[in-house]
């Protein structure tokens, strides 16, 4: 009885925080609903000013990361507020990012990619020049800090569920035909996100974020429309190169090469859609951090993302096949790294929410699936998804939480991912509300790996309230 008395204690005390903290976070929301939006100015400048505030609660029950067995909640709050000033082909823009996170059971759980607080996520000059050519098209270039999603944003893309926001300082250019060609170069240093450690990140402590050319990121995309009637193509080459930066950060020292392609045919009701990508990745890293490790791996890695769906006419149903692959590796004796790197591609659209969860992530994965999306041509949309999850190696870590048999003798099959969301606007475009679960049902590797919890089956659900301005 005790027991039960203290659980029903503690249930009672995160739910009394958690509506404390929704109230405060849509009090503020509410109070920037109705800012100004896009204005003319008498110089001829457009200027146009918007930006959002997120509450966002999520609750694990079963956790499945080493050394953690008590149930965990957090909530998180994410302000934005993105300025922009254009004139003729020229565009100015500007934007404040604002990611703190209140009422973590376990500060182990407060990571880079749900705080960062107060910090000046874009300021960018921008030019495109329109007609560049005798058949149209146009040229352009940017230069600053600045977020963006790479064709499918699987590779490097721009969060949306994640509290914080992959960004990058550097330049990339751009040339675009008429017809729907395009080709993008880039170079650019990651920004990596400061200060460090779950005590800073509990306080909520404000640090600039870093960059250095000890760690960048170059290469070239390319798109078209009309290489294939009806098909969106894309084609992609990065490198990577990091190396430790004495006294700031340790690294894996990769030296990573990424080459990659995408088939897309849209939805469309009535009618059959498709989406392949798939890369593979050569080059070198260390198998840890330490900077002891001098060590070069070689990586012989790859992904794959496919999924075959079909629009039922006149309903806005669509239901898909999936399967998504990311190599593991085989042997961590051999002198080799069969593990893909996932660089700077969030994973929400295909694997599941991040935070607190992040269970399954784009490395030492094999997950066939089927996924349903209602979509009745109003605001609002439903997703339900399911996953059976494999290890491609059984001798390697699972995702990034840590859990691992380096015997291979706790087999490969992790479990059934089953996954729902649901997105209602509460008010048509100020405010939104998304609702979400995964049930995760453990297979043989985490009811046999020493190093699992042994907790049971992990649950996750969250809520989020989303004020536009």
């Amino acid at each position: 009885m005790n027991f039960l008395i203290a659980d029903a204690w503690a249930a009672s005390h995160r739910m009394a925080r958690f509506f404390k903290f929704m109230v405060a976070g849509a009090v503020l929301g509410l109070s920037f609903t109705g800012a100004a939006h896009a204005q003319d100015t008498p110089s001829g400048w457009t200027l146009d000013l918007s930006g959002a505030h997120r509450v966002h609660y999520e609750y694990l029950d079963n956790p499945f990361r080493p050394g953690r067995t008590e149930d965990e909640a957090i909530v998180s709050l994410r302000t934005a507020i993105v300025a922009k000033a254009r004139k003729g082909g020229w565009e100015f823009g500007a934007e404040l990012h604002d990611a703190r996170a209140y009422g973590a059971d376990d500060v182990r759980n407060l990571t880079a990619g749900i705080v960062n607080a107060v910090e000046p996520l874009q300021y960018y000059v921008r030019y495109t020049h329109k007609n560049a050519f005798a058949g149209g098209g146009e040229v352009g270039a940017q230069v600053g800090r600045f977020t963006w999603a790479l064709g499918s944003g699987r590779v490097i893309g721009r969060n949306i569920y994640r509290n914080t926001i992959f960004t990058f300082a550097g330049a990339r250019a751009h040339i675009a035909t008429e017809n729907g060609n395009r080709l993008d170069a880039f170079w650019m240093m990651p920004g990596q996100i400061r200060p460090v450690g779950a005590d800073a990140f509990d306080d909520n402590e404000i640090a600039h974020d870093m960059f250095d050319d000890d760690f960048t990121l170059a290469g070239f995309f390319g798109e078209s429309t009309s290489l294939l009637p009806g098909i969106t193509s894309r084609a992609y080459a990065i490198w990577m190169d990091e190396e430790d930066n004495i006294g700031k950060r340790e690294t894996f020292d990769r030296n990573l090469f990424t080459l990659g392609a995408q088939f897309q045919k849209k939805r469309t009701a009535g009618a059959w859609d498709f989406d392949i990508e798939g890369a593979l990745q050569r080059g070198e890293r260390r198998a840890t951090r330490n900077p002891a490790d001098v060590t070069d791996l070689n990586v012989r890695a790859s992904f794959l993302h496919a999924e075959v769906g079909y629009s039922v006419a006149d309903s806005g149903l669509n239901v898909a096949a999936t399967y998504d692959f990311a190599s593991g590796d085989e042997d961590p004796t051999d002198g080799r790294s069969g593990l893909y790197d996932p660089i700077f591609g969030p994973i929400r659209g295909d694997l599941g929410p991040t935070g607190l969860f992040t269970m399954v992530h784009r490395n030492n994965m094999s997950a066939p699936g089927a996924r349903v999306l209602y979509k009745p041509g109003t605001p609002w949309d439903l997703m339900f998804q399911w996953q059976a999850i494999w290890l491609d190696s059984a001798f390697d870590t699972f995702g990034r939480i840590g859990v691992r048999d380096i015997t291979g003798q706790s087999g490969t099959f992790a479990g059934h991912q089953i996954q729902m969301r649901a997105r209602v606007p509460l008010v048509q475009d100020r405010v939104k509300l998304e609702v979400g679960a995964v049930s995760f049902q453990n297979g043989e590797f985490f009811n046999q790996a020493p190093n699992a919890t042994g907790a049971g089956n992990p649950l996750f659900t969250y809520v989020s309230v989303e004020f536009l301005f």
